[in-house]
């Protein structure tokens, strides 16, 4: 432990005071150079840290001493939270604990001795309520504790308990703390102990406190370069005392500050070295065996009385002291550049604390080329600034081939909220470099996306050289994101011309010659979208017939092809149109990417209809057409799959709207409900038709389809142009007709606002937007439908949720399960359901994944186990046959229990297969997996282990093993306990 006072006696012999009443008179102390930080692990120096010096230090550091002595710091970080305490005399050793507990006033001497209550630099000054540079020794102690342990710098970049340390006073203070604990707790094993331990008593602090200064002989009181007899320090004279002495004379003898004490004086008893009773203990022919070989029993001292305790409590909570941060950020995207041969410029992110007190914070990238500086901050919420913290990034591209990369900035704080946050870093380094692979591939980079460039006379276009194209591995593209291949001059439509000046236009692989400009103004060409092109390069290109007029070759593109007007304007290609991209956050919502901009002249893109305007795609109602043709659309925060055509002509949307994207930001909903699945019913040209197989049938008549059940409410209208995609079968002339059933869980809505939820070809109404939570229904699911669709669905209840105890739940994969602690437990068959009491008639769809799954339900109909009819015959179980138990001596001679026996409804044992009647043993009994819990009528739980049953001893035991209250069966206790009981279960392993 460095000391603030020992560096500046020593560096200033000649004055009277030690360092820290220089501070309270005014005067500032240097920061001398930290030379000494090497011997105490910190190769690399002092972590050059920023941390806040308290406005209010008065009240701010003796409120967080003093909930630091009473473990209300910060009790839930086990770094900076005392350990529990040990006590009693030397035979206790360490097994007698009580809580956590310092005597606040011992902290408060201990901050003024090693500070002089100050967290921030004395050189350079840090005023009252001022950020700066961290109070650091020459031996790499910080802040107002002093800390050293665990402060070595071994990399330059400080740890996050490190960041705190010197950037937050409240966690200086509290490792502070947690170190004069650990030293208390240091013996009997290893130090000397004073009366029985006990932690309220100030005097029994004697060791610990010499220990915080390091248990060296500077610090013994017999040392001879100490005066004796000496009067009690006064904590203001420059006379030399052992460590512990300073501690507890300044407990005695306040500092002032302001003309007022720090906090009240505190009586103190110290060891009176006179006294054999002290000194016998003390004498230096003790010391040596202790200091050298732990072998301390000789030094132990009784407790000086009288005695005395600290009477500071504290009724605050920390919030009250130190408020309560939220980390914030500026930006969560940046876009880094860079050239070859250089660094990318920096880029400034704000660190904002949007909530209240101090936020101290560190700052570490996930990889190594992208560099943070600096590393650590700080940021004051509203009520003590504003102010915010800063940090920069900057790209390293000395070890980097051209491309894009990514990477985090990754910002973390003790006691705040919004961390860990992060901080997407792209790098796009190279721009506008050309590759070529081995098998002769050229890529071109362009805001980080690698285009393929696909022929010789569109590198010659764009005006690349050979010379400086970069023959890079064929890996080279693992992992870059591939752009779209940049458009190709020898595509239709597009006009090249050569040194000769002629113009040609291309078509289907053919330059056409323009025999003029009569011709070149007649097909609505713009010179502006000529390329030029090198005499050989033109001599290849197989000729075409010569183009003097109309009809002529017009450019098409992929849909999604982004091309830039002069004016700056975006604009998508969408079939023959173009829709224009009206922001860079439409830009950003779409999922297109800058490097994918053309600039291929504006004739080019003006000849093209336009089509309305892209605003985003995350808009509710936007239409998004993939690569692969897959239609979604947007629809309650949810991108929803478009099944087919005439699914996405009966929702009303326009093909013109459709916008091509490469990604989705939103996430994927259920599919809009395909007018193509059976039962569903379509109009065109005056008919009707019901879809059945994936056919559609013609209804033949009103009365086919009232005979049917079919509701004209439910019709879907499609052009009679679309209905002729669906193939046609037999005509729908009498019953049998085709039913519709939905998925299992599928959300329905009408005109009015009731959502219903399918339950096979029924609905159940879904009760409250909580019953929708609960069940893990996701509102953007839910499908609005014609009313008549919805009224040809009987409805048979409600649902009110789907997570209470013992609710029956369907998942989509048909399986029902039972709800149980929390659990979704799988119920294997309608027996077992009925065994456990549960009814059809709550059965409520579940989203898949809303609860943990648990073990199944143990199998009613499992060998072994006993069923009785409404009749009251009794039968056994044997591999899924019911066998007839004639008699009760029957059941006796099998060990059978009556409290076994289930009785089941009349349909449930009909439906059992019957097989021999059992009339002698052996006997069918029940078996049970490993693992599987039992619970007896005495409360007790066994788990089944290699047909055993092992009592779980406690409920630590229960939960050491990972156990679930909800996998908890009850069975008959004759089932139980005819299992052969084997050892308790104790200690893990666990079945």
């Amino acid at each position: 432990m460095s000391k603030f006072f020992n560096r500046y006696t020593t560096a200033l012999p000649l004055l009277s005071l030690v360092a820290f009443a220089l501070a309270v008179t005014g005067g500032s102390q240097p920061t001398y150079a930290h030379h000494l930080c090497g011997n105490t692990g910190s190769p690399y120096g002092a972590f050059d840290i920023q941390t806040y010096e308290a406005a209010d230090y008065r009240n701010v550091y003796a409120r967080t001493m003093e909930l630091a002595g009473w473990n209300r710091l910060f009790p839930e970080y086990p770094t900076f939270a005392p350990p529990a305490m040990e006590t009693g005399d030397r035979g206790a050793g360490s097994g007698s604990l009580m809580g956590p507990y310092i005597p606040p006033v011992l902290l408060k001497s201990i901050a003024w001795i090693e500070s002089g209550w100050a967290q921030a630099s004395y050189d350079p000054p840090v005023q009252y309520g001022q950020i700066g540079p961290v109070l650091s020794s020459h031996d790499c102690g910080y802040g107002i504790m002093q800390v050293t342990s665990g402060m070595q710098n071994v990399s330059g970049v400080p740890t996050l308990d490190q960041a705190m340390i010197g950037g937050h006073y409240a966690f200086n203070i509290a490792r502070g703390a947690r170190i004069l604990a650990e030293k208390w707790n240091g013996a009997p094993e290893y130090r000397p102990i004073v009366g029985t331990r006990n932690p309220t008593v100030i005097e029994d602090w004697y060791y610990a406190l010499w220990g915080y200064n390091g248990f060296a002989f500077k610090n013994h009181p017999l040392n001879p370069d100490y005066a004796w007899p000496r009067p009690a320090y006064d904590c203001g004279s420059a006379r030399s005392y052992p460590y512990q002495e300073l501690i507890l004379g300044c407990a005695q003898n306040p500092p002032a500050r302001g003309g007022s004490q720090l906090w009240n004086s505190q009586p103190v008893t110290l060891p009176n070295l006179s006294d054999p009773a002290f000194y016998d203990h003390l004498k230096l022919e003790n010391w040596n065996p202790c200091s050298s070989n732990l072998q301390c029993a000789a030094m132990d001292i009784p407790t000086p009385n009288p005695a005395h305790q600290d009477p500071s409590g504290t009724d605050l909570n920390r919030g009250q002291v130190l408020g309560s941060p939220s980390l914030g950020l500026s930006t969560s995207n940046v876009v880094l550049s860079a050239v070859p041969g250089s660094q990318s410029p920096p880029a400034r992110i704000d660190v904002l604390n949007r909530g209240s007190g101090l936020l101290s914070w560190r700052a570490t990238s996930t990889a190594a080329w992208l560099k943070v500086s600096p590393y650590q901050g700080v940021a004051l919420g509203a009520d003590l600034g504003p102010y915010n913290g800063s940090f920069a990034i900057q790209a390293d591209t000395a070890s980097l081939l051209p491309g894009t990369y990514t990477a985090q900035v990754v910002l973390e704080s003790g006691y705040a909220t919004g961390v860990p946050a992060r901080i997407n870093v792209t790098l796009n380094f190279g721009d506008g470099a050309v590759m070529r692979l081995p098998d002769g591939s050229v890529y071109v980079l362009q805001s980080g996306l690698a285009r393929h460039v696909p022929d010789g006379a569109t590198f010659e276009a764009y005006g690349f050289s050979w010379a400086s194209v970069l023959a890079v591995p064929q890996d080279w593209l693992t992992g870059k994101t591939r752009g779209q291949d940049l458009p190709s001059v020898l595509a239709d439509g597009r006009l090249i011309r050569g040194p000769d000046g002629g113009t040609y236009a291309m078509q289907a692989g053919r330059k056409r010659w323009i025999t003029g400009p009569a011709a070149f103004a007649a097909c609505g060409y713009g010179w502006d979208s000529v390329s030029s092109v090198s005499g050989p390069t033109v001599g290849q290109i197989p000729n075409g017939a010569f183009l003097g007029g109309a009809p002529c070759p017009q450019p098409s593109f992929p849909d999604g092809t982004l091309l830039r007007t002069s004016d700056g304007g975006i604009w998508v290609t969408v079939g023959n149109g173009r829709r224009w991209v009206t922001s860079g956050q439409a830009m950003w919502d779409c999922f297109y990417q800058w490097g994918n901009v053309n600039g291929l002249g504006d004739s080019l893109v003006t000849q093209r209809p336009i089509f309305p305007n892209v605003e985003s795609c995350k808009n509710e109602g936007s239409i998004l057409r993939r690569a692969d043709g897959s239609v979604y659309l947007v629809r309650g925060g949810l991108n929803h799959h478009v099944p087919n055509g005439p699914t996405f002509e009966a929702n009303g949307l326009d093909w013109t709207r459709a916008t091509p994207v490469d990604g989705f930001w939103l996430p994927v909903g259920d599919p809009l409900l395909d007018v193509l699945m059976n039962g569903r019913l379509l109009h065109a040209s005056g008919k009707v038709y019901v879809m059945d197989g994936g056919v559609r049938r013609w209804v033949a008549s009103a009365a086919v389809f009232n005979a049917c059940g079919y509701n004209w409410g439910a019709i879907s209208n499609i052009s009679a142009g679309t209905l002729s995609t669906v193939p046609e079968g037999p005509p729908l002339q009498s019953p049998p007709c085709p039913a519709l059933t939905l998925p299992i869980g599928t959300l329905l809505r009408g005109s009015d606002t009731a959502v219903w939820t399918t339950l096979g070809p029924n609905r159940k109404w879904v009760m409250s937007p909580e019953a929708i939570a609960d069940c893990g229904y996701n509102g953007g699911n839910v499908q609005f439908v014609p009313d008549g669709l919805l009224a040809a669905m009987p409805a048979i209840g409600a649902v009110q949720g789907c997570t209470t105890e013992r609710s029956l739940v369907l998942t989509r994969d048909g399986r029902v399960s039972v709800v149980r602690s929390g659990l979704r437990r799988w119920v294997p068959n309608p027996a077992t359901l009925e065994a456990n009491g549960l009814s059809w008639g709550s059965l409520a769809p579940m989203a898949d994944g809303r609860l943990w799954e648990g073990r199944p339900l143990i199998d009613a109909l499992g060998t072994g186990m006993l069923v009785r009819s409404p009749e009251g015959a009794v039968y056994v179980m044997q591999s899924g046959a019911k066998r007839h138990v004639p008699s009760p001596a029957v059941m006796d001679s099998c060990g059978y229990g009556w409290d076994a026996v289930v009785t089941y409804s009349a349909a449930t044992i009909a439906a059992i297969p019957d097989g021999l009647p059992l009339s002698t043993p052996p006997c069918p009994k029940p078996s049970f997996t490993n693992g599987t819990l039992l619970w007896t009528s005495d409360g007790g739980i066994w788990a089944v282990q290699s047909g055993q049953r092992r009592w779980v001893a406690s409920p630590a035991m229960f939960g050491a093993c990972g156990y679930l209250p909800g996998n908890v069966d009850r069975l008959a206790d004759s089932t139980i306990f005819a299992l052969p009981r084997g050892p308790d279960l104790s200690s893990p392993p666990c079945p």
